[in-house]
């Protein structure tokens, strides 16, 4: 007996042979078939890598994170790249980045030893423009320049764990994007109020000051007089990305953070040189007691306003790639712009502890150099174990962020498809690329850290092969059945 499938296919071409019937000579040619050419296989199909680079980083920095936020974040790009020459610094800059991004996704030719040669052509270039004073004050080099950082940060995630010359130091690893980062944010200065003058520089304003703030706070390369020195207040409350008493609040506590941890730096260093000195003494005293009362005044400040909350994930993590890394997929939040707020208390709240411990330390040093009591000295070193406990609880929240950061977590608190056992079919999403790219300094700080747990610091290692591989991902198309 003939299948279904088999009688649709004989009807269909006997109502064929039917209408065939019923033409006119002159019509039936129009059934025949062409006679299958040969195919050519010379010349080779080529590709535009460049195109297809370009268009994958402004895919993954500038239309997805539109789609993704509803807030812009590097919507400006696509149109500067648009309406600039082939050889100016934007341009250069971009064809470098954008090289990177796709250099471990690109499976032709090796477009990673390509990466070397474009970066020094934008080096070369941003570094003529820089003379030009008019040009200096135009969006498209300081966004450049950004891109040179961008270049260096995507580098290093990329290289994660494959080299084993690897850079032991921090700065020796981020030296050239953290001259980036100062590069941009001298442009800021010189920029000045100009910049206020047009919304797209504002908006550029707005998210590189932020980042600028991020990342040479967290390497240790920036102190307070660097933001002082701007001639204009970066932490105005108009320009926080979130119109919100708790967004003013956590803003407040990096900047005070940021300020207290310079103002140890410069005790510390004075009382090494005269620990005798009894009032330097009670000046780090007075520190250590301002740095807790930092955090305490920081209590419960995401419960003021609704939808601020570190919430925890609703979806099961059972069926999804997450199952073998659940302290990986613990939090979300209802808005990107929250992730960033909590981000930067929670690094904030990092280098702060561990700026306290360093603290202890070296007024434990002095006591044990003077052979006073030995009951103050242990007094010292349960502050100490004290310290480094809240550093492991919030590097623990840290690394709960990566599922939700790369893009796997909701923002309703479940999982996206995810290939499994239980869920064949489904596929990876692309990369939160900017999302997740916000973990990666304090993720490579944290592992050169003495504080964290050696479990903990695995999970980063972990968590930072996650955001390298996010790059390689490639969208899953489900076929259709014929």
């Amino acid at each position: 007996m003939d299948q279904p499938q088999e009688v649709f296919q004989k009807s269909r071409q006997s109502s064929i042979l039917e209408v065939k019937d019923e033409l006119s000579e002159g019509e039936k040619h129009l059934f025949q078939v062409p006679p299958r050419l040969p195919r050519s296989i010379s010349p080779a199909l080529k590709y535009d890598v460049q195109h297809q680079a370009t268009c994958f980083f402004l895919n993954l920095f500038s239309y997805q994170a539109k789609r993704l936020y509803g807030v812009p974040v590097l919507d400006f790009l696509p149109e500067m790249l648009e309406h600039s020459a082939q050889n100016t610094a934007i341009q250069q800059a971009s064809r470098a980045v954008s090289r990177m991004a796709l250099a471990d996704r690109y499976s032709g030719q090796d477009v990673r030893l390509q990466t070397d040669n474009e970066y020094m052509k934008a080096l070369q270039r941003v570094s003529e423009t820089m003379t030009n004073e008019s040009e200096a004050l135009k969006d498209e080099l300081i966004t450049a320049v950004w891109l040179l950082g961008l270049y260096e940060a995507v580098k290093s995630v990329l290289s994660h764990g494959r080299n084993k010359n690897e850079p032991q130091d921090l700065d020796e690893e981020w030296r050239g994007h953290v001259a980036h980062m100062r590069g941009a944010m001298r442009l800021l200065k010189i920029r000045g109020k100009t910049q206020f003058t047009n919304p797209r520089s504002e908006r550029i304003f707005r998210v590189f000051k932020a980042a600028i703030q991020m990342r040479l706070f967290i390497l240790n390369s920036v102190d307070s007089q660097d933001f002082k020195s701007l001639e204009l207040d970066l932490y105005n409350d108009e320009h926080e990305f979130l119109p919100s008493e708790t967004a003013k609040k956590a803003s407040a506590f990096f900047t005070k953070t940021a300020r207290h941890l310079e103002a140890t730096k410069y005790a510390m260093q004075k009382y090494k040189l005269q620990s005798q000195s009894c009032n330097l003494a009670a000046e780090l005293d007075r520190l250590l007691y301002e740095g807790e009362c930092l955090d305490a005044a920081m209590l419960r400040w995401s419960k003021q306003e609704p939808g601020w909350d570190l919430m925890p994930v609703r979806g099961h993590v059972q069926g999804t790639i997450w199952a073998l890394y659940p302290n990986q997929a613990l939090w979300y939040f209802y808005s990107f712009w929250v992730f960033l707020y909590w981000l930067r208390y929670l690094i904030a709240r990092i280098k702060l502890y561990e700026t306290l411990i360093e603290t202890v330390k070296v007024k434990l040093v002095s006591l044990n150099t003077n052979g006073v009591d030995p009951s103050k000295s242990t007094h010292l070193e349960s502050r100490i174990e004290s310290f480094t406990r809240i550093i492991q609880k919030t590097a623990d929240d840290l690394i709960g962020l990566t599922a939700y950061a790369l893009g796997d977590v909701t923002s309703a608190g479940y999982f996206q498809s995810a290939p499994s056992g239980l869920n064949p079919g489904g596929g990876w999403h692309e990369v939160n690329a900017v999302a997740a790219m916000q973990l990666v300094i304090p993720f490579k700080v944290l592992l050169r850290s003495p504080y964290p747990l050696p479990a903990q610091k695995g999970a980063i290692d972990l968590a930072i092969s996650h955001i390298a591989d996010g790059f390689r991902r490639q969208p899953v198309i489900p076929e259709f059945s014929r």
